[in-house]
């Protein structure tokens, strides 16, 4: 009888065997935000995030302030610039 950890091994020595030793064909990303993680996906999701910058709802904001959030939406969904927008406007704030 064999034991089940003696096959994990002997498996495992040929993956390992057949890693090092194929090559396996690479292909470089295309795409210069394959993980979508320079942009957000629509504005809902960047007011989501805004949220969570400022620890309170939207809703708690003035109409002012609203419409400032939705201006810079408006401009861009770029991650970068967006909160570095709302980080300059909401710090006249604190």
């Amino acid at each position: 009888m064999e034991f089940p950890l003696k096959r994990f091994i002997v498996a495992y020595a040929n993956i390992h065997y057949l890693i090092q030793y194929i090559p396996f064909p690479v292909r470089s990303f295309v795409d210069p935000d394959p993980f979508e993680e320079l942009t957000f996906k629509n504005a809902i999701e960047a007011k989501r995030a805004i949220a969570y910058y400022l620890v309170k709802p939207l809703a708690k904001l003035t109409p002012e302030q609203m419409a400032t959030v939705e201006s810079i939406l408006s401009k861009t969904l770029k991650k970068e610039e967006v909160m570095t927008q709302i980080k300059d406007y909401f710090s006249q704030f604190n």
